[in-house]
């Protein structure tokens, strides 16, 4: 475990690892309650969950929600639509699925994220199998 005083040149990439994860960690704690002990059930496509809430992160998690492109991400993001569900913090963003989807139920955007998380649960459930395997 490197020291305070250590230099970023001298540590091993397992040990610069282990910071950028506890940063990371010590982050995410900050922003969404339960973060440290949820941070562990982060899945291979960026999604962390929290009980029954989902998050992404970034323009592209917003992007995945829906299933558009980024472009089309940002201009959802900038016509305040689901500012509910989104919490920035300087350039880092973090979307809660659940609650972009009640906002937008009943709408076309929330019948395309609607479809959207129906095939990202279907994808999860096929790694699951494959990994079972």
């Amino acid at each position: 475990m490197p020291t305070g005083d250590t230099r970023l040149i001298d540590l091993s990439v397992d040990e610069l690892e282990d910071v950028i994860t506890r940063t990371v960690k010590r982050a995410l704690a900050a922003e969404l309650p339960q973060a440290l002990t949820e941070a562990e059930r982060r899945t291979e496509d960026g999604l962390l969950k929290v009980g029954r809430e989902r998050y992404d992160f970034g323009i592209d998690g917003i992007a995945r929600t829906f299933g558009v492109s980024r472009t089309t991400a940002r201009r959802i993001k900038r016509s305040g639509v689901i500012d509910e569900a989104i919490s920035q913090c300087g350039r880092s963003i973090t979307i809660n699925q659940t609650r972009a989807l009640e906002l937008t139920r009943g709408t076309r955007l929330g019948a395309m994220a609607t479809a959207a998380c129906r095939e990202m649960d279907k994808s999860e459930k096929r790694t699951a199998k494959q990994e079972a395997l």
